[in-house]
């Protein structure tokens, strides 16, 4: 199940005395202490779900019998032709929806008279996001100099606009037969570019994606073809771009000796491929976008996802997993193994999910005599892996690479069921002295194991990190103490939240509680 996180454009919580000059006809925030009237409240928070489903809260009152909320769609003007809602609520907490995105709103709260005479307004203001009409790319929508956008036949639009990541932004006026088909092709694009894409109805944004254009001189491949051999034989920097469909079906080890990208059609349009990536050969690099890479074929199961291993010490080049699926592979995610002295540029992972490697044997990130010099994991949710080894294992290289360091980097991701257990196995073993490992805005649950547990491991930078059913990550147990006596721990001002998972077991992370904000982006 996909979700969006949603963020306000502005999330206060105001306390009394600021904004007093916002609006004239507002009445002031008392600024000294009136025994016969209630203070404004205080601590006001507004969250979004689902682009438009608001949850209001703020701090409860001793001895407040109920509390009078307004909502408008104005920014702070609380005019009367803009009030959505009013009401006498008896609790501190308030739900409403829907909402219009991307749209300003304002709320305040005073509360009511009781023991004491009513208090003045508080509020906040803040705005939904782009509850975006865009439909889901079909196979062939993307080119390297076009790209396709669907939208519901016959919605109001007017124009379409593409923001890249650098060059000159293009809009185009959208015609009748455009409209009524909820279809627009827009020409003149980079190739291997990204671009925002923005729908609008006259100067409402109602549509929102990016898409990223094909490399020039893509190859399309279909099931039927032999993509084992296209693989092997492809020149270097090769692209191809795969229609849905099962590939290499009975499994291969495919041992690359040039620079390849691979790509799906879109998220909901990806190829599933059955093999196991090996690199030795100095400067290639890996990419793969939208596709889903399964250990398991009709004839064959492999042990890792990408195995990057050389005789001679070779410098590899950057591996790339974006919006991918990857699962069902035995050992490990990539591997770094016992022999060979290789370095890897970068490895990075975004906006993925990654299920079921067990890590028998070795552990999920394993580098026992290599480095990676840059290692990059955000927006992904890790689902049963490395259940009774680390999650990431880094050991010093200074034999090989004197004085060279590393580079990590986890945020906004979702840790199931990873590293479960109590044997001394750590998230984050991480020995390249003096390197930077930095863990924020994640979400650990179900985990037995520590943050790191060595002398040697670096001390992670954390921030803003809940962790739940995960009781050795925040302080020394009588676990930690017997097992991993020097183990580290999270200092930063961590939660242990439950996130009230929807359905953890069939792997569905969406989070209910609305308390907890981190993790990755997808389940909110």
């Amino acid at each position: 199940m996909k979700k969006q996180l949603i963020k306000t454009g502005i999330m206060l919580g105001l306390s009394a005395g600021l904004f007093l000059t916002a609006c004239d006809d507002i009445d002031p925030v008392v600024d000294s202490l009136n025994f016969n009237r209630y203070l404004a409240p205080v601590g006001i928070e507004a969250s979004l779900s689902k682009i438009v489903e608001l949850t209001l809260t703020w701090t409860a009152v001793p001895n407040a019998s109920s509390y009078y909320v307004e909502i408008y769609k104005d920014s702070l003007q609380f005019d009367e032709a803009n009030l959505i809602y009013r009401e006498n609520v008896s609790t501190n907490r308030l739900q409403y929806s829907p909402l219009i995105g991307d749209t300003h709103y304002s709320a305040r709260i005073k509360i009511a008279a009781g023991v004491k005479e009513e208090s003045k307004w508080n509020w906040i203001v803040f705005q939904t996001s782009v509850d975006s009409k865009f439909l889901t790319a079909e196979a062939g929508d993307i080119g390297s100099d076009y790209a396709i956008f669907r939208w519901p036949a016959g919605m109001s639009a007017t124009k379409i606009s593409l923001t890249p990541t650098s060059g000159a932004k293009i809009t185009q006026e959208l015609n009748a037969q455009e409209i009524a088909e909820g279809k627009v092709q827009v020409e003149g694009l980079q190739p291997s570019m990204k671009y925002t894409a923005t729908l609008y109805d006259d100067n409402w944004r109602v549509g929102l994606t990016d898409v990223t254009t094909l490399k020039a001189g893509t190859i399309i491949v279909r099931p039927e073809d032999d993509f084992r051999t296209l693989l092997e034989t492809a020149a270097d920097s090769t692209a191809f771009m795969l229609l849905p469909g099962d590939y290499i079906s009975d499994g291969a080890n495919i041992a690359l000796t040039k620079s390849i990208f691979i790509s799906g059609y879109g998220e909901n349009l990806q190829p599933v491929i059955h093999c196991q990536f090996t690199i030795a050969t100095p400067k290639v690099s890996l990419s793969l976008t939208n596709v889903e890479m399964n250990g398991i074929g009709a004839s064959n199961s492999y042990s890792y996802f990408v195995q990057a291993n050389s005789a001679e010490k070779a410098e590899l080049g950057n591996i790339v997993v974006e919006g991918c699926r990857i699962k069902n592979y035995s050992r490990s995610l990539l591997a770094m193994g016992s022999s060979g002295n290789s370095s890897i540029e970068s490895f990075t992972v975004n906006n993925s999910i990654i299920e079921n490697i067990e890590a028998s044997g070795g552990d999920f990130v394993d580098v026992r005599v290599g480095l990676i010099k840059k290692l990059t994991i955000t927006n992904s949710t890790f689902n049963k892996c490395a259940w009774a080894r680390c999650f990431l294992r880094m050991d010093d290289p200074a034999a090989n690479f004197p004085g060279q360091k590393t580079e990590v980097l986890i945020d906004r991701c979702t840790f199931y069921g990873v590293t479960d257990v109590e044997t001394g196995q750590s998230l984050l073993h991480v020995r390249v002295k003096e390197s930077a490992v930095k863990m924020t805005n994640c979400i650990v649950a179900k985990t037995k194991g520590t943050l790191a547990h060595s002398k040697d491991d670096m001390t992670p930078e954390c921030g803003g990190n809940n962790y739940f059913d995960a009781p050795n990550f925040l302080s020394a147990t009588a676990n930690t103490t017997a097992i991993s006596p020097d183990a580290k721990f999270d200092s930063s001002a961590a939660t242990r939240l439950d996130p009230e998972f929807a359905d953890a077991d069939n792997g569905d992370f969406t989070v209910t509680n609305a308390n907890v904000k981190v993790g990755d982006p997808r389940w909110f």
